[in-house]
């Protein structure tokens, strides 16, 4: 399967697939946890290491932030309190629940986008969805004007058997 495939298919198509049904969050804590480490993989599509290479999750999460998301979520991809890497995805893929200062919400629950409030960072499923699926599309255009240097975007990365 071609990177460009991984990415419109588990990443894009089967993580909504298995999150949303009728517009609708479904399992949007599951949701968060895909997302957050799946961000970490967009942005090892735009460095130069290998895939394999140890000791970049930090670098490569905070690369597909910059350069993948919108502007919003700049503020809180540094060491400071609401850090989206230490908070989010760290504390997601490591021991399954947020930091303390992030709140994962659905709309149902009043939210919208990325809000400060109550000495928290609230983040709102859907929104980070549909921002998670538009950093794949653009990250799907850079292969596509082929405007990423490293070759490795360009090839198989993975045998997934398809239907």
């Amino acid at each position: 399967m071609l990177v460009k495939d991984f990415i419109q298919g588990p990443l894009i198509k089967e993580i909504e697939d298995m999150t949303m049904r009728d517009g609708k969050p479904i399992h949007a804590y599951l949701g968060f946890q895909l997302i957050s480490s799946s961000i970490e993989f967009l942005g090892s599509c735009l460095d130069s290491y290998d895939w394999a290479e140890k000791g970049l999750s930090e670098k490569r999460f905070r690369l597909a932030i910059d350069k993948l998301f919108p502007v919003k979520y700049k503020k809180y991809n540094n060491k400071k309190k609401f850090d989206l890497y230490s908070n989010l995805r760290c504390s997601l893929v490591h021991s399954s629940r947020p930091g303390n200062f992030i709140g994962l919400l659905e709309r149902k629950h009043g939210c919208n986008g990325l809000l400060e409030e109550d000495k928290m960072l609230k983040i709102c499923f859907e929104d980070f969805l549909s921002d998670f699926k538009n950093a794949c599309n653009k990250l799907i255009n850079f292969i596509d004007n082929r405007s990423i240097s490293g070759e490795k975007v360009y090839c198989h990365i993975i045998s997934i058997p398809q239907d």
